[in-house]
């Protein structure tokens, strides 16, 4: 039983990892070299700033004030 739950809740990560990856406007993926690339990728609040992943696909992050 601990193990069906282990490997949902390992799905639910991936499947979450890959919607925040995805362009969900279009349906597609945004490839990058660097953060620059991404600058005409949409973002909506609170995610607004563009960023390049490790793995080349852009993606939108939060943006948090300094303290």
């Amino acid at each position: 039983m601990a193990k069906i739950i282990k490997f949902v809740c390992v799905m639910i990560i991936i499947f979450s990892l890959f919607l925040a990856a995805t362009n969900a406007e279009r349906g597609q993926f945004i490839y990058c070299k660097d953060d620059s690339e991404c600058q005409n990728r949409e973002c909506l609040l609170p995610w607004t700033q563009r960023k390049c992943l490790r793995f080349g696909i852009c993606v939108c992050a939060m943006v948090y004030p300094e303290t």
